[in-house]
C-alpha cells in the first residue's frame, strides 16, 4: 500500500472509482505514518463514494477501534461482515470484539459462524463455549462442547471443560461423572 502511486497521478480523477482508489490510497498513507485521524476521514469520504465497500468499512473499524471508540468500530465491523459474509477474518476480529465489549451472546454467535466454515478449528468451539458460559447459556455451550469432542475427539481439556460447565450448572452428579 505504502507504493501506491500519488492521487494527482491517477488518470481521470473525476471518474466515480478513480476518486475513491485515490481517496482509498490516501486513507492508507495516511493510517501508515500514523495520521488516524486523517485516515478516518479519507475513509469516510470513500464511503460516501461507495458505501458498500466492506476493506473500506473494516479499514475504519480497525482505526475507531485503535482510537477506543468501540461503538463506531462494531458498527463498521458488522456491515464488512454483511457485506462479505465469506470472509471469515471479518467474522473473527468482529467476535475477539465483542469479547472485548462483554457481549458474550454476539460473540458466540459469530463464533458458531466461523465452526461452520472451519469445522476443525478448536479455537472457535472454545469462543462459542466460553461465551455462551458468560452469558449463562450453558446447554448451548455443552451442545457445542459435545460436538468439539465429535470432532477431535475425548482428551483431558475437553473433559475439564465438561466438568467445569457442570459445575457452574450446579450439576454435581453430573460434573464428578
Amino acid at each position: 500500500f505504502a507504493g501506491c502511486k500519488q492521487p494527482s497521478s491517477i488518470t481521470n480523477p473525476r471518474s466515480d472509482n478513480n476518486s475513491f482508489k485515490a481517496t482509498f490510497h490516501q486513507g492508507v498513507r495516511n493510517y501508515i505514518i500514523g495520521n488516524n485521524a486523517k485516515a478516518i476521514q479519507d475513509f469516510e469520504a470513500c464511503i460516501r463514494i461507495n458505501p458498500s465497500d466492506d476493506a473500506t468499512h473494516f479499514a475504519l473499524a480497525q482505526l475507531y477501534l485503535m482510537e477506543g471508540q468501540l461503538d463506531v468500530a462494531s458498527v463498521h465491523s458488522e456491515l464488512a461482515a454483511k457485506l462479505d459474509p465469506k470472509n471469515s477474518y471479518y467474522k473473527t476480529e468482529l467476535a475477539y470484539m465483542y469479547v472485548e465489549q462483554k457481549q458474550y451472546k454476539k460473540a458466540a454467535l459469530y463464533f458458531e459462524q466461523l465452526i461452520v466454515t472451519d469445522k476443525t478449528n478448536a479455537n472457535y468451539y472454545m469462543g462459542a463455549i466460553n461465551n455462551y458460559a458468560e452469558c449463562k447459556e450453558y446447554a448451548k455451550a455443552l451442545k457445542i462442547l459435545n460436538r468439539l469432542i465429535e470432532q477431535k475427539g475425548k482428551n483431558t481439556t475437553f473433559q475439564m471443560e465438561k466438568h467445569r460447565l457442570y459445575v457452574l450448572m450446579n450439576e454435581t452428579e453430573l460434573a464428578i461423572k
